[in-house]
């Protein structure tokens, strides 16, 4: 009898050795992928630093390999700086040139650096696309024949 719970209880030992062993085998794994998602970040990270110091220093003289992309770039960055001076338009306000702040439309001189504000030319007036339509109410009488 005694043999039968030497067994089982080798049994039992083997299996609680065996979940351990697991055990300790996700853990590592999970710290490993947890830290190489860390790195593909970094290296994401660094990637985008690069590209903005190419795109900042090189844009004129761009790799043909990659040139339409550095103008897709600076073209962007250009619309959203004009969109941007839009909405700031809208709310009455302009931004300085010299320093970058946002200064009432009316001022003539910034107030957080005293530089000369200017102006941008007032925008053209947008061309009127509604489209001519004319409505015929739903009871008009018809000149189709059903």
């Amino acid at each position: 009898m005694s043999d039968i719970f030497d067994k089982i209880g080798q049994t039992f030992s083997d299996i609680g050795d065996s979940v351990s062993e697991k055990s300790k085998y996700v853990a590592e794994t999970a710290k490993l992928n947890a830290k190489i998602l860390q790195e593909k970040s970094s290296i994401g990270s660094n990637y985008s630093d690069i590209g903005r110091y190419y795109v900042e220093h090189f844009s004129d003289n761009a790799d043909p390999g990659i040139s339409d992309k550095v103008l897709a770039v600076v073209k962007s960055k250009e619309l959203i700086c004009e969109m941007e001076s839009k909405i700031l338009a809208l709310k009455g306000y302009v931004k300085c040139t010299a320093c970058g702040a946002n200064v009432p439309f009316e001022d003539k001189f910034c107030g957080k650096c005293g530089a000369l504000l200017e102006k941008p030319a007032a925008p053209a007036p947008e061309e009127d696309i509604t489209p001519n339509v004319s409505v015929v109410p739903d009871d008009a009488p018809s000149d189709d024949k059903v």
